[in-house]
């Protein structure tokens, strides 16, 4: 008899843990990620040559946002860990010759991020 009333209480709380639990994530819009592509280069006239004031070269990240159009918003380029005003320069000559596809967000082009790292 103990053992069935255990066994009953395992089973109800069991059902009030998956009733509270949520349920799947299928069933919950909010829970579905979404599909993220960032933006990528389709042609580009030259290669990116810095030119720059420092010494040695150049080891970093440079991050250009580019817009749902596919066009880079070259005044919000962002260079890590530094850059001069010639490496700017020159990181804006080469965006001149550079088309880019936008980023897309389950199939819809959106504004992103185009990300090169130098070692």
């Amino acid at each position: 008899m103990l053992a069935r009333s255990i066994a009953t209480v395992l089973v109800v709380f069991a059902f009030a843990a998956c009733a509270h639990g949520g349920g799947s994530a299928a069933g919950d819009p909010a829970a579905v990620k979404s599909v993220v592509i960032p933006p990528r280069i389709t042609q580009q006239q030259s290669v990116l040559r810095f030119r720059t004031r420092s010494p040695g070269r150049f080891r970093g990240t440079v991050e250009v946002p580019v817009d749902e159009n596919g066009r880079a918003e070259i005044f919000r380029i962002r260079v890590m860990p530094r850059m001069d005003d010639l490496m700017r320069q020159s990181i804006e000559e080469w965006l001149q010759g550079v088309t880019f596809i936008p980023a897309k967000r389950d199939g819809v082009p959106v504004a992103g991020v185009f990300k090169m790292s130098f070692r």
